[in-house]
């Protein structure tokens, strides 16, 4: 045998032998509680050691078939079975699995809205510039089926299905029936297809683009040399351009399939110019988007979280760069708050990451280097944004999840080419039941889990606007539409309200009246009750917190009466809710430092305007400093200083904050000169905090301010 002169038979490389050994070690990795240092060797010696030696060792002589050939036979039935049973998995639990939306969700969903009441052609959306694709297609959407819980979850269902359905004709179209049917199973049971159709975000229409991304690439591979070439060169370039709308997460693939394409036609005999022409022509359509995709990766989101924009210790960036190789068969290092990562192992559980490591073998064993240098490029491609990354957010090597389950399916096609023919169809399937089980326990079990608003979920979703929810819900049951003012709380950034209640809530739904409704549901800080039945006798109050961290100040639902007594009060109430809601585009996202100038200036107008309202104006006022204990310029927290301390109600707990905002503020004014204005600012950050003496006492004698007097 050709390789026992290089140590005998215990060096060939047999796929029955390593296969086994990936599931074991996969399991310990992904599933067993131990420490890092012992699952790093398990890694080291379990995984890279055993893949090197599949990599150096030669190959016996066997009598199975091998990848690209015909493993088993494919019955017509089976294909209907796998698809139907995909469809399925994906509408199933439709609102049940996912419940609650989180404040991304909501986010986007409320542009969506806006788009849908005043439609205006953006090439981006949000404070941090995202590309709007998305947007135009939820809001058509929801002209379509009116925004609901039902409708944001079907929204992602539907991309997920297309995602299902033009991955298995780019299959077809590429590979052998035997590995076109097992890349359709699994991407019909798989995991982390099922995962993506569960976000309402631009994630799962970068999901459906890059499926769909690869498939014409197939297409247009296969009619390169025919007289179809140029529609196929056309459509591939134009689904390219659709990329530079989607996400700047397309952008990876975009640069790896147009340097493919362009590879391929260079090859071609002879090279066709109408080809190459009808390939590059659609890319004239993103001209317009040019400036928001290079502002989102230079200025914006994309680099606000790329790791030479904040620089961090290299033992805390480490396992951040680490995690996105470790996420797809293991999971993340240090889970320590939701990354959109999988919450129970890896996007690959045991048995299909087992087949992802002998398809990553049999490639990298293949002889044609060509390709094998082109897909190590590829990786290392859509690596990058993970492993220069300094935050944790798995969505950002999602180019890598449709490549790599082409991985799997060549190393479950080199396993079955082992086994005798008779045994590859019933052994399939009992591994795909198994496979299944597992990542539908993953859904329904660690996934739902998490998805219930609590404890498990609390830094993403929020479990009081959960409940409040079950009760206006239940309340508009009974008494039919009614006004819901969500946006009076100081939180600024979650919407989940907004669109959960749209269906009944006339305040925000312009298909209903809100001289018609029966009843008003607005969102308080517990403590508010009394002073707000004093304004509306007979309201239900509600206390929706429930299971909250001691520091955090809690929430409370008042159901107010609607009667002739109050209706036109409610009404201007409804007018100023409107035009707080409409600041919310205009907030930065809550990372550090940000400028709140913008919002703030909206604040102050409206709280200019309601001259008598004292509640609103209290409210108004906790926005204000919300804002300010937020924002890096505190110009527009300066009218603070003229506001009477008795409108500057605020819960226990924040009262810290308050105090660091008049703190920041004097120090900013002492350096401007404004003594008087200073020292007012200084005794009201005592009246709030007086642990701030300190802190007080160090900056007017020079010295530094304590670290912990500085804003976070």
């Amino acid at each position: 045998m050709k390789g026992q002169h290089l140590g005998g038979e215990a060096r060939v490389y047999r796929p029955g032998v390593y296969f086994p050994l990936f599931v074991v070690v996969n399991s310990f990795l992904a599933y067993c509680p131990m420490g890092l240092s012992i699952k790093v060797w398990i890694g080291l010696m379990g995984v890279l050691l055993p893949v090197a030696l599949a990599l150096w060792s030669p190959s016996e002589r066997e009598s199975g078939d091998f990848p690209g050939q015909k493993v088993f036979a494919v019955p017509s039935w089976s294909w209907s079975l796998v698809l139907g049973l995909g469809l399925f998995l994906r509408f199933f639990g439709l609102t049940s699995l996912t419940v609650w939306p989180m404040w991304d969700d909501s986010e986007c969903a409320f542009h969506s809205i806006q788009l849908t009441q005043h439609w205006i052609w953006k090439t981006s959306y949000d404070m941090v510039g995202i590309l709007p694709l998305f947007f135009w297609l939820e809001a058509l959407w929801f002209k379509c089926l009116s925004p609901s819980l039902f409708s944001l979850w079907l929204f992602p269902a539907l991309l997920s299905v297309g995602a299902l359905g033009i991955g298995y004709w780019g299959a077809r179209r590429f590979f052998s029936p035997s590995m076109a049917f097992l890349f359709s199973l699994f991407l019909s049971l798989g995991f982390w297809p099922l995962y993506m159709g569960h976000f309402s975000i631009p994630a799962c229409l970068t999901f459906f683009w890059e499926m769909g991304a690869w498939a014409f690439f197939a297409n247009y591979f296969r009619d390169l040399k025919s007289r179809k070439a140029g529609w196929g060169a056309g459509w591939f370039g134009l689904w390219l351009a659709a990329g530079f709308y989607t996400s700047s997460k397309a952008l990876p693939t975009v640069l790896v399939l147009v340097l493919a394409g362009l590879w391929f036609w260079w090859e071609r005999r002879p090279r066709d110019p109408k080809i190459l022409l009808a390939f590059v022509l659609p890319f004239l359509l993103t001209v317009p988007e040019w400036r928001a995709v290079m502002g989102d990766v230079s200025g914006g989101h994309a680099h606000e979280f790329m790791l030479f924009s904040h620089s961090a210790p290299w033992w805390e960036q480490l396992p951040i760069s680490i995690s996105y190789l470790t996420v797809f068969l293991w999971g993340v290092i240090h889970p320590s708050y939701y990354n959109f990562g999988p919450l129970w192992g890896g996007f690959f559980n045991p048995l299909l990451g087992a087949f992802l490591l002998l398809g990553v073998i049999e490639v990298f064993r293949g002889s044609w280097k060509t390709v094998t240098w082109g897909l190590a490029g590829t990786i290392l491609i859509f690596l990058v944004p993970g492993l220069f990354s300094n935050t944790y957010e798995m969505m950002r090597i999602l180019p890598l999840l449709p490549l790599f389950l082409v991985f799997a399916v060549i190393g479950c096609q080199r396993w079955l080419g082992t086994l005798p023919s008779r045994d590859r169809g019933w052994v399939l399937a009992l591994l795909m039941v198994m496979s299944t089980g597992l990542d539908i326990y993953h859904l329904w079990g660690p996934y739902h889990q998490w998805s219930v608003p609590d404890k498990y979920s609390a830094g993403s979703k929020s479990p009081e606007h959960y409940q409040a929810f079950q009760v206006l819900e239940r309340t508009s049951k009974e008494k039919g539409p009614g006004l819901v003012l969500s946006d009076l709380y100081y939180d600024v950034f979650d919407q989940s309200l907004l669109v959960a209640t749209y269906p009944f809530n006339a305040a925000a739904n312009p298909r209903l009246d809100p001289r018609q409704a029966a009843w008003a549901g607005i969102i308080i800080e517990p403590g508010d009750e009394k002073e707000l039945q004093g304004i509306f006798p007979g309201l239900e109050y509600h206390y929706v917190s429930q299971g909250l961290k001691p520091s955090d100040a809690g929430m409370g639902l008042a159901i107010v009466p609607v009667v002739p007594e109050n209706r036109e009060r409610l009404l201007k109430w409804v007018g100023l809710h409107r035009s707080v809601q409409g600041l919310f585009p205009l907030i930065p996202y809550h990372n550090v430092g940000q400028d709140y100038s913008e919002p703030l200036k909206g604040l102050w107008e409206i709280y200019s305007v309601v001259p008598g309202e004292d509640y609103l104006q209290t409210c108004l006022l906790r926005r204000i400093m919300d804002l300010s204990a937020r924002s890096r310029n505190l110009t527009c927290a300066m009218p603070l200083l003229e506001v009477p301390m008795e409108r500057l109600k605020c819960a226990e707990p924040f009262r810290a904050g308050y105090g660091l905002v008049f703190l920041h503020m004097g120090m900013a004014l002492g350096k401007e000169g404004q003594v008087d204005r200073m020292v007012k600012a200084f005794k009201r950050a005592l009246y709030f905090d007086p642990r701030l003496s300190k802190g007080i006492g160090g900056y007017l004698r020079g010295a530094p301010v304590p670290k912990s007097s500085r804003r976070i």
